[in-house]
């Protein structure tokens, strides 16, 4: 049995040149889970400070043409032994979705709302379909909790860009989708407040205006209006 402390005393009295040997070894070894384990940090914090519009835009304009046409997408017949199994490809996607929303809201945070709406629209849209059951990825139980990014942290990135970006119509119709999903995951991020913080008068008001219309649930105790 090979020992962490024993391995740790022994690299430090290598050469640099002999760790990076050791470590691309390392690297190598590694299934793709484990060096985004280790390694994702790392590349994160090597990212320029501002995140380019039209750059991000084309990464995720990828990861969008990649994930409706199943790139991501590794079914296998499921029994009662292998049912916990998560294939390496739905973490992937889970993964860099986690990125993608991250660094868009970065985006709405440098006030590129532009770029930043045009990037979570595409990624909202994958995002659906994934929960409303299309093969985007694969798992036994699939959802968005396995994402790792809280909502609430992309939602409101998200309406704040539309507020900035849109008339009222486009807002409305944009952040609705936005507050039903919500209103389905026991309003856990939030949405309609969020809306309601971001937007001015006229779209504050068609917003409620379409909530009524549709019927949207955005509390435990709502009721439409008479």
């Amino acid at each position: 049995m090979i020992e962490k402390a024993t391995v740790i005393d022994l690299l430090k009295r290598r050469k640099k040149a002999e760790l990076l040997e050791f470590l691309s070894a390392a690297f190598d070894a590694m299934e793709p889970k484990q060096r985004r384990a280790v390694f994702f940090d790392l590349v994160r914090e090597s990212r320029p400070a501002r995140v380019d519009g039209a750059a991000l835009l084309g990464e995720v304009q990828t990861f969008h043409r990649d994930s409706l046409a199943g790139k991501y997408y590794a079914p296998f017949m499921i029994n009662s032994k292998n049912f916990t199994h998560i294939p390496e490809e739905t973490d992937e996607w889970c993964d860099r979705i986690a990125d993608l929303l991250k660094q868009t809201s970065r985006l709405a945070g440098q006030g590129d709302h532009a770029w930043a709406v045009k990037c979570f629209d595409l990624l909202f849209e994958v995002l659906e379909k994934m929960e409303y059951g299309d093969e985007i990825v694969f798992a036994d139980e699939m959802g968005s909790w396995m994402i790792p990014i809280e909502d609430k942290e992309w939602i409101a990135a998200y309406l704040t860009s539309l507020a900035a970006t849109c008339d009222p119509n486009d807002f409305a119709a944009k952040a609705l989708p936005l507050v039903r999903r919500d209103s389905g995951q026991s309003f856990h991020a939030g949405a309609h407040k969020l809306a309601l913080k971001v937007a001015n008068k006229a779209q504050k008001a068609r917003l409620k205006a379409e909530i009524e219309r549709q019927k949207v649930r955005t509390s435990p105790d709502w009721r439409p209006s008479r």
